[in-house]
């Protein structure tokens, strides 16, 4: 038996049937790392259940031993046939990982081109012949940001009022129309990777500053749950001195962010022009929007210019998403200093709106 579950969130129990004694025996259960020092062989040969990696799947260790189950985390990010092949002598194999890979076919050696092009698909949907897969999401993250990474039309029967907190999540994109610049004038001696962490958006800093010390006011937060994200380095270093008496606020790339879990994110976008052929965020659209809904807990803000990325297939997904929540702001007037912000009651959320 292979079962594939997406996303790394889960719960499991398991019961084993053939086992008539009720004893939960620890003993039955091996963790294997690679990590380990020193590996106890009389454990592993006495375990129903291993949990691993994919790297570690092809140990020797789990390969030649009789184990019934097989449980392979981060199973997107290794080469795949290989486990596989390195586990049939399980009875039972479940596999965590994600519908998109983590890594790309570019930095992989491959040179047959058989299987270079299996290796450009993701697993999911290589093993979907033959299995199912399940998507499992987590009790901490807001029903409706997860259905924010729907390809369909959101059904507002299947999101639930409240997330783990207890608390109506909060969710806002706000339309700011205000122009990009470039931190310095002569970029003449920039490659494409050092300009694009130049660009910078005045206005989108204020309405960012604005807005924290307006959730910090009023919902009472301690300024460690919020974090600012923004792609480029100019913008977050500009943000970071707008808000020095507030040092606790965490102002980080989604490269790091993505690995904590904060109650509020707020996201500086910044672009307004440019070409929409290329990547925006040094990676997919999907990959970007997915890491950045799955980073909150509570409260999630966007701050960009829709116009931009209603021209991009995925962000405009995202933008007609939030049309249908009323959880879009447009902003007419660009003098920050003249808002006001309001929480507005919605039935499955709540929104931020200004007044």
């Amino acid at each position: 038996m292979i079962r594939f579950f997406k996303n790394q969130f889960y719960k499991l129990n398991n019961k084993n049937n053939n086992n008539n004694n009720n004893n939960n025996n620890q003993s039955n259960i091996f963790q294997f790392s690679n990590c380990s020092t020193i590996i106890d062989l009389n454990n592993i040969n006495n375990s129903n259940i291993v949990f691993c990696t994919s790297t570690d799947a092809t140990n020797d260790l789990i390969r030649n031993l009789d184990i019934k189950w097989v449980i392979v985390d981060n199973s997107h990010q290794e080469v795949e046939p290989k486990t596989l092949c390195a586990l049939n002598l399980a009875d039972h194999v479940i596999l965590f990982g994600d519908s998109v890979s983590d890594i790309s076919v570019g930095p992989i050696s491959v040179k047959s081109k058989k299987f270079r092009n299996l290796m450009k698909i993701n697993l999911s949907k290589r093993l979907s012949n033959y299995i199912r897969p399940f998507t499992l999401t987590s009790n901490y993250i807001p029903s409706i940001f997860s259905n924010l990474l729907s390809l369909d039309k959101i059904n507002f029967q299947d999101l639930s009022f409240f997330n783990f907190y207890k608390e109506k999540p909060i969710f806002s994109f706000f339309n700011l129309e205000s122009i990009e610049s470039l931190e310095i004038m002569d970029n003449e001696n920039l490659d494409d990777k050092e300009m694009i962490q130049k660009f910078t958006n005045i206005k989108e800093c204020e309405f960012v500053c604005k807005l924290v010390r307006f959730l910090l006011k009023t919902l009472k937060l301690d300024p460690l749950e919020i974090v600012i994200v923004s792609p480029f380095e100019a913008q977050r270093n500009l943000i970071k001195k707008n808000i020095l008496d507030l040092p606790f606020i965490n102002v980080l790339p989604i490269e790091m962010a993505q690995y904590y879990h904060f109650s509020y994110l707020i996201v500086s976008l910044v672009r307004t022009k440019g070409d929409n052929s290329k990547s925006y965020w040094c990676e997919s659209d999907q990959r970007t929007i997915k890491k950045l809904v799955l980073i909150p807990r509570i409260g999630l803000f966007f701050i960009g210019y829709a116009n931009y990325f209603q021209k991009r297939e995925r962000w405009s997904l995202l933008i007609n998403h939030t049309k249908s929540l009323d959880s879009l702001t447009n902003i007419l007037d660009s003098n920050i200093s003249l808002f006001n912000f309001y929480q507005h009651e919605l039935k499955t959320h709540n929104t931020i709106k200004i007044e």
